[in-house]
């Protein structure tokens, strides 16, 4: 009943409308928020959702400014210079918020612009409503979906958008395909709810207790290991898999290696990373096909499945464990998404775009890619000019934690 009403308020216009109304009177922030996210997850159709969107960034408040933060999931990819602003890359909401509310915002904002990848779909959220509010002109959006990138181009006033998530960045030399394919079902994923773990635990009751399955996560939303185990439990599966918990990222490249067939069984969450990690480690993957997740659009006869909602997840199981050794994920994935690819198309957007504004370009971003959330150069090293600005703005009160480690890194080797 729960989940049918969630269902209705998502999908129904008339209920949008009726939230939109309420969102827009005057009660106390605490319910106004709660409205103001219903309706912008809503998926019925909203026929003014340009203008709620810009009614909602006037009333959203902003947040105090802090003398100094650090942020660990952003970096500068492009340094900025007399002709030109550079780029700055943020990943999750909570450090966007961080990047435009403290002491080196305002020079920062004067010389950047703010790629921004947001962890959920649809991509709204109080720290977007914030960043238009206070840098709508900087902000250029990496919605985490094909069909979130389309939604954002229909708001021109709004958004600046790009094709590109989170799983756009994947280093393809840091997977490898394995022969040693020893587990035959892997999830790498969180602890918490939306990863939907009963779903594989409800279809290892009709799957042969031979198969190998591995569960690998971490920790989130208040839900732990033995959540987890627990939840195996009411369906008598406990004794069934392997689960490791918090493991390292060459252990997680390990495990997808030897995957024959990881599965992503979320109905919804942003770009889910590590499906697009285990296409690189040539292992199949299989999802939900009318679930919201970014990863999803790699998707095809030559990666992985589709699963269908209206048929037993453990039959879908059995028939891709039977075809999974005539795919080519890595191969696919290496012509098509890895970061190489993508730092290269980014800049030849981007500067198509600065050229259609009247703006300059004249040098790209620095090659880099993602794992774990950390972003890295591709070299191993910053460009002399990112280098300076890094520290530039550590004195100023904004700290890169992940790119002041790589420059202190390298000046302890040289010394």
């Amino acid at each position: 009943m729960k989940k049918n009403l969630r269902s209705w308020m998502r999908s129904s216009a008339f209920a949008a409308r009726v939230v939109k109304y309420l969102s827009l009177c005057p009660f106390p922030w605490k319910i106004k928020r709660k409205l103001i996210g219903l309706y912008l997850q809503s998926e019925g159709r909203r026929p003014c959702l340009e203008d709620t969107i810009k009614k909602y960034v006037k009333i959203i408040p902003v947040l105090p400014i802090v003398g100094s933060t650090v942020l660990s999931k952003s970096a500068i990819i492009k340094a900025h210079s007399t002709l030109e602003k550079g780029l700055i890359l943020v990943g999750f909401e909570h450090e966007l918020d961080k990047l435009l509310f403290n002491s080196a915002t305002s020079d920062l904002l004067e010389k950047y612009d703010i790629l921004f990848m947001p962890t959920w779909q649809p991509f709204y959220s109080e720290a977007l409503l914030r960043a238009l509010k206070v840098a709508k002109d900087n902000l250029i959006l990496l919605p985490s979906s094909e069909s979130c990138y389309y939604k954002a181009l229909c708001l021109p006033k709004l958004f600046r958008a790009l094709p590109f998530h989170a799983s756009s960045w994947i280093n393809a030399d840091l997977y490898y395909a394995n022969k040693k394919k020893d587990i035959d079902i892997l999830m790498v994923a969180n602890f918490a709810t939306y990863k939907r773990h009963y779903l594989l635990f409800e279809a290892l009751v009709n799957l042969p207790k031979e198969l190998k399955v591995m569960l690998v996560g971490r920790p989130l939303a208040n839900r732990t290991a033995d959540h987890i185990r627990r939840e195996a439990r009411r369906y008598g599966v406990e004794d069934r898999f392997e689960l490791v918990e918090s493991a390292t990222n060459e252990a997680v490249v390990d495990y997808l290696s030897r995957a024959r067939l990881v599965l992503g069984l979320s109905g919804r969450e942003g770009s889910y990373v590590s499906l697009a990690e285990a296409l690189f480690a040539d292992a199949a993957v299989g999802v939900y096909a009318d679930a919201h997740i970014g990863t999803k659009n790699y998707i095809n006869p030559r990666t992985g499945f589709l699963f269908q909602s209206d048929v037993p997840l453990y039959l879908q199981i059995k028939a891709a464990l039977g075809l999974v050794d005539t795919l080519t994920p890595r191969q696919w994935a290496e012509a098509n998404i890895s970061s190489t690819i993508n730092v290269s198309r980014l800049n030849r957007l981007l500067r198509h775009d600065a050229q259609r504004r009247g703006s300059s370009w004249v040098v790209d971003s620095d090659p880099f890619f993602i794992q774990s959330f950390q972003i890295e150069p591709d070299s191993g090293y910053w460009s002399e000019a990112i280098v300076a600005e890094v520290l530039r703005y550590e004195k100023a009160g904004l700290s890169l934690r992940t790119q002041l480690l790589k420059i202190n890194t390298r000046k302890n080797e040289g010394s």
